[in-house]
């Protein structure tokens, strides 16, 4: 359906430039296309990726978001593992650095993320960062032992469970 939808983007389907809010739960066989329609969300403010494959996928584009994108959230879905990043350095994309307006980032059940990108640091207007069920970020950036928890510390808002 999804490919149908941005093929044929200019019938009577609601053009992807007005689109707000985008949820994509268990998609696959994205890669191919997610480039060409990413460039097209120009208006997106959030976007929700949950319990498919192709998540990875999506958030290599993530250049292509517009930077106006205020809520980011990755995640399992229905109890199932994502498997992201297995084969790099098991942290989320530097490309997250490119979202200047990212007020919200959740990371829900991602039980291979190691880590968030440098490139958080430099996400001025993030406010709220809200991990939880993800073991290995939980220890690394918790308040009371995370080693990394100082990149993170000019978040107001940090939730870890």
């Amino acid at each position: 359906m999804l490919e149908t939808l941005v093929k044929h983007e200019s019938s009577a389907f609601c053009p992807l430039s007005a689109l707000k809010h985008l949820r994509l739960f268990n998609v696959t066989e994205i890669e191919a296309m997610a480039e060409d329609w990413m460039k097209n969300l120009t208006s997106l403010q959030s976007l929700n990726l949950k319990g498919s494959s192709n998540v990875e996928v999506v958030l290599r584009q993530l250049e292509h978001v517009p930077s106006q994108l205020q809520k980011l959230e990755i995640g399992s879905w229905g109890g199932n593992k994502l498997e992201l990043w297995k084969d790099k350095d098991d942290a989320l994309p530097e490309q997250i650095g490119t979202l200047q307006s990212l007020g919200l980032v959740k990371i829900v059940g991602c039980l291979e993320v190691e880590s968030l990108h440098e490139a958080v640091g430099c996400l001025t207007s993030l406010h709220s960062l809200w991990i939880n069920s993800c073991p290995i970020l939980k220890s690394k950036y918790s308040a009371e032992t995370g080693k990394d928890r100082p990149k993170i510390a000019h978040i107001p808002n940090i939730t870890i469970s």
